[in-house]
């Protein structure tokens, strides 16, 4: 993935916006259109990041006429292209719309402060995880009904186990207040 300077990334939004009025005349998805696409899926998720609102935002346009619609006349190919069409050009002056604003708001912060990828961090996946194999896994691991807790224990263990999750078993304490806890699993 290539680093950008905020100079860089501005210029390439701005020539992005302005090449959205250059394919006007062609069609949704030809070969000028897809290659401006995918330029700018790129440079917006290069530099803003795939779970920030301007490349989701971007990705969301239909380039084409969607819902019901009513046509008139009998030729009812060129009604629905002309619809088509009209529905294309609203989402290229949307996406230039779109472009601008993206420069006008990294043109007022840090290239560094931009990038949103809402990746999870390592420990909220694992809790993820832990809480998926105890909602979804444990009772198919538990075939008779458990006369011990150290028995659901166990099966949990054997679960974690097999997903390769460090734990420990009753290794920590807590203390809180005046007494002190010793959790069954701690990760």
């Amino acid at each position: 993935m290539k680093t950008w300077t905020k100079e860089e990334a501005l210029d390439a939004f701005r020539e992005l916006a302005n090449e959205a009025v250059k394919p006007k005349p062609l069609e949704a998805f030809s070969t000028e259109h897809t290659m401006w696409l995918t330029k700018c899926y790129d440079v917006l998720e290069e530099i803003f990041g795939p779970a920030s609102r301007y490349f989701l935002t971007f990705t969301q346009f239909k380039w084409h006429e969607t819902g019901s619609f009513i046509v008139q006349g009998f030729n009812y190919q060129a009604a629905i292209d002309t619809k088509h069409h009209e529905a294309y050009l609203r989402n290229l002056d949307t996406a230039k719309g779109l472009l601008l604003g993206a420069a006008d708001y990294l043109e007022k912060r840090e290239i560094s402060d931009v990038y949103d990828a809402r990746d999870t961090e390592p420990e909220a996946s694992l809790i993820l995880k832990v809480l998926y194999l105890t909602e979804r896994q444990l009772r198919k691991v538990i075939r008779s009904q458990s006369e011990k807790e150290s028995q659901v224990q166990d099966a949990f263990e054997n679960l974690l186990i097999g997903s390769e999750i460090p734990y420990g078993r009753e290794v920590d304490k807590i203390e809180y207040s005046s007494k002190t806890y010793i959790p069954d699993f701690s990760f």
